[in-house]
């Protein structure tokens, strides 16, 4: 009687095993590292970056940074890039705070501002390609990180 009771609790056992070890694989995530790129600018007054593009058809991170000390300010936009279609963005302006979103193809479109003033910004170059602008009347200098 001893060991059928001990084959009951064994197979009890097993099977609560088989059931966590069920319930543990489905909750298993794969985190994978991100890429990133960054791209550091030093722009004269009117000078523009060469063009950016961003990986396609993935949610890209880009966080920018103006550095300059009298106009220093960070912005981020999550854009994705759709090949030979269109830039498409949503984020957060530095200078205001404000929300920024949008689309498009058009060169010199705005995207978002990196700096205090609103005057350094990323501008849409191609349905593929955006660049840093510095629409300020001194030399701007910063960073922009895509991750993905």
């Amino acid at each position: 009687m001893k060991s059928l009771h001990r084959i009951g609790v064994f197979t009890l056992c097993l099977l609560t095993l088989a059931a966590l070890t069920g319930i543990v694989a489905k909750a298993t995530a794969t985190i994978l590292t991100p890429n990133a790129a960054i791209v550091n600018y030093n722009l004269t007054a009117g000078g523009t970056s060469s063009p950016i593009t961003p990986i396609a058809s993935q949610p890209v991170i880009v966080i920018g940074a103006n550095t300059t000390a009298t106009n220093f300010a960070v912005s981020t936009v999550t854009m994705i890039h759709i090949p030979s279609t269109m830039l498409k963005w949503v984020g957060q302006e530095a200078a205001t705070g404000a929300a920024t979103r949008g689309g498009s193809t058009v060169v010199g479109t705005h995207i978002i501002w990196l700096d205090a003033t609103q005057k350094v910004g990323l501008q849409v170059f191609s349905a593929d390609q955006f660049v840093i602008h510095n629409g300020a009347t001194t030399t701007q200098a910063g960073s922009v990180k895509l991750i993905w």
